[in-house]
């Protein structure tokens, strides 16, 4: 299959090559939109051999509170109730107020009922719309067709979006960047049209609004179309009207978001812990590190990563992660300057990363490899461009070529192993386990794995460590211990694990 794959990819790089440009150099004469319709092709194609075995995923983790034991999905009225608060103080996610997102899990309720082909069919179509959407933003920003399909690619292959593509739950993700880039994508032709532009504009501004309501992070959407107007032309006026309506419309939609969050009576509210200043700065710096570090290395994929930010013991670390910021902060504003693409791909990844850099600690999850999606868009233009300037250079005729070709050859390969991973959730835990071995939840899952195949002496080993290295213990790991002792009939050992969970959490 390698070998295959090699195959395939070497003489399509090989075919685009000649159907886009002369084997001088100079671009070939077929119409624009023929051309378009073959890229889009490409990219929906290279995104179903990418994830396309990945479409019999089972549910994993959240899945299952989200939709399948969530009654409301399968009725008509839950369409209205999705935007009361009503709804989102009984669910299992109070503090999230994602109306959006929940009407995606509606319709496909309605069509495919507790099955989760439906879903993750869903996830892969959002997927394939953002890359195509993102090829076509790409070539109005940048003037080039070949920097903007082989950014298309790297974003269709990046291994980073497995979470974001095979998890149900990180749908949240999709959505928000598909209404990001839609909203970009009409802002910018708002710009250029001089005589009509009111449907733009409206369109501009209501799908940052969809955004915001689909995942918070997409707040930063009036940043990045600040980012894009030295590339979008159009007056003085009209910038400041498209951007000030963003930051008008993304104001809104935090004020209600908060309004929500600290009027309405929500319980159990996971509010950030409070620490240092000196403290906060490492864990975003290591919590931005660690985000490029995937995109530029996506290996060692895990489904729950956990740190705690620790003071370092020594000054000369915080000196050296400051200057690096304001080293890359410097090379970022000399690019953006000069108006060159590698300074807009630049601005797109720090501006992306504002929002999941750990600013407010999230506790429960500081790590996600779901939350680089939109920032990975900055990264796969930067590397698109990098390979695009190796022409200038010409130390040989295929070499960008054979170094976009490998790229992509090998991101679909890391990302086929990973998809294959998602396919077995015992598989999936098990891999959690080796990456992050501090991750208390992936021994939580294993372990409710091995009680169902009859493996107690396992599940019960997984279970005592939990409660022996986590502080406080877990009442959900004292619940599941008391139920392997439940079925092979040790009750007075069931029961006593049944009172310390009560005594950790009365609810239970």
């Amino acid at each position: 299959s390698t070998k295959l794959t090699y195959y395939l990819l070497y003489h399509t790089a090989l075919a685009g090559e000649q159907v886009f440009w002369h084997n001088d150099g100079s671009q070939d004469q077929m119409n624009p939109g023929t051309r378009a319709i073959v890229a889009c092709c490409c990219l929906s194609l290279l995104c179903i051999l990418a994830y396309g075995r990945s479409l019999t995923a089972p549910f994993v983790w959240d899945d299952d509170t989200l939709i399948v034991q969530n009654p409301a999905l399968g009725s008509a009225r839950f369409f209205l109730d999705a935007f009361s608060t009503v709804y989102w103080r009984q669910g299992p996610f109070p503090e999230d107020y994602r109306p959006f997102e929940a009407w995606s899990y509606g319709i496909d309720s309605l069509i495919w009922p507790d099955n989760p082909l439906g879903f993750h069919i869903s996830n892969l179509l959002i997927h394939i719309i953002n890359c195509v959407i993102l090829y076509f933003l790409f070539r109005r920003v940048t003037g080039s067709e070949r920097c903007a399909l082989l950014g298309g690619v790297l974003f269709a292959l990046h291994p980073i979006h497995s979470e974001a593509v095979i998890w149900v739950q990180n749908r949240s993700e999709l959505l928000a960047a598909a209404f990001i880039l839609i909203s970009l994508c009409a802002c910018l032709r708002y710009l250029r049209n001089d005589g009509r532009g009111t449907r733009w504009y409206a369109l501009c501004l209501g799908t940052c609004s969809c955004a915001a309501l689909t995942k918070e992070s997409a707040l930063i959407l009036p940043l990045l179309a600040a980012a894009l107007l030295p590339f979008s032309g159009g007056t003085t006026a009209r910038r400041r009207s498209c951007v000030g309506g963003l930051v008008i419309v993304a104001a809104a939609c935090a004020a209600i978001k908060l309004g929500i969050a600290i009027w309405s009576p929500l319980p159990a509210l996971s509010l950030p812990p409070v620490y240092g200043t000196l403290k906060h700065l490492y864990a975003v710096v290591r919590t931005a590190w660690c985000y490029l570090g995937m995109l530029a290395l996506p290996m060692n994929f895990s489904i729950d990563r956990y740190f705690v930010p620790p003071v370092p013991p020594y000054p000369i670390g915080y000196s050296c992660a400051a200057a690096a910021l304001l080293l890359c902060l410097a090379i970022t504003l000399l690019a953006y300057r000069a108006h060159r693409t590698p300074g807009l791909a630049a601005a797109i990844l720090l501006i992306a990363l504002i929002p999941v850099a750990n600013i407010i600690y999230i506790a429960g999850r500081p790590l996600s490899e779901g939350r680089c999606y939109v920032p990975s868009m900055g990264f796969c233009l930067l590397a698109a461009s990098a390979i695009e300037g190796l022409r200038r250079i010409r130390p040989s005729k295929r070499l960008p070529l054979l170094i976009a070709a490998a790229l992509a050859t090998a991101y679909l390969l890391i990302t086929l192993m990973r998809a294959e991973t998602w396919r077995n959730e015992k598989v999936l835990w098990e891999r959690t386990t080796e990456v992050s071995p501090s991750s208390w939840k992936a021994k939580l899952f294993l372990a409710k794995i091995y009680r169902e195949e009859g493996r107690y002496d396992e599940a019960v080993s997984l279970l005592k460590r939990i409660l022996r290295t986590v502080t406080p213990r877990p009442p959900m790991a004292c619940v599941d211990l008391g139920r392997v002792y439940d079925e092979i009939g040790w009750y007075p050992h069931a029961r006593e694990a049944y009172e310390r969970a009560v005594a950790a959490d009365p609810l239970y």
